[in-house]
């Protein structure tokens, strides 16, 4: 009869239990839910301030920070903030990086950035009384340096140009 080969342990390491690590206490730990309706709430807190409503001060802050940070097109990061609240409460992730938020976002950067450029002076693109009914801060800014790299006329055919372009050549995948 065959003999069967018993294996031995001499000459082998005793395998080693994987230790367990405690689980972390953390302080306080919110969850996606609460965290988007947070984010939720601040921008609608902030898109009404924006249409006009008095929401005291905490709602004054945030509207400014939109007026004068996008100028007139401010409701639009208001309505973006909105979105990826609604993502993270239902999807669970904040924000993903794409071709298309990427485009979407250089063309309403120019946008803003068309404006000043039409309808402020030369040289008053960053002062405070033309930056929540034009383009903002980022529009003023933005309009600033092709006004520097361009001049007055060059800047606004640039901006066009470039609008026109990311329009035609990524509409279809815009749309989907």
């Amino acid at each position: 009869m065959a003999e069967e080969k018993k294996t031995s342990t001499r000459g082998r390491k005793p395998r080693k239990k994987r230790a367990t690590s405690a689980p972390k206490k953390e302080g306080f730990s919110l969850r996606n839910e609460v965290k988007g309706i947070i984010v939720i709430g601040v921008a609608i807190l902030a898109l009404l301030g924006y249409f006009g409503y008095e929401l005291g001060v905490v709602g004054e802050v945030l509207t400014g920070v939109f007026r004068y940070g996008f100028g007139f097109g401010g409701f639009i990061p208001c309505l973006a903030l909105l979105w990826l609240g609604w993502r993270l409460l239902y999807q669970g992730q904040f924000m993903s990086i794409t071709r298309r938020g990427i485009i979407i976002t250089v063309f309403y950067l120019l946008a803003i950035t068309l404006v000043p450029l039409c309808r402020v002076p030369v040289g008053d693109e960053l002062m405070t009384t033309a930056l929540a009914g034009e383009g903002g801060v980022v529009g003023g800014f933005i309009s600033s340096f092709f006004r520097t790299l361009f001049g007055e006329l060059g800047s606004i055919i640039v901006v066009s140009i470039l609008m026109l372009l990311l329009w035609y050549h990524y509409y279809p995948f815009i749309l989907g």
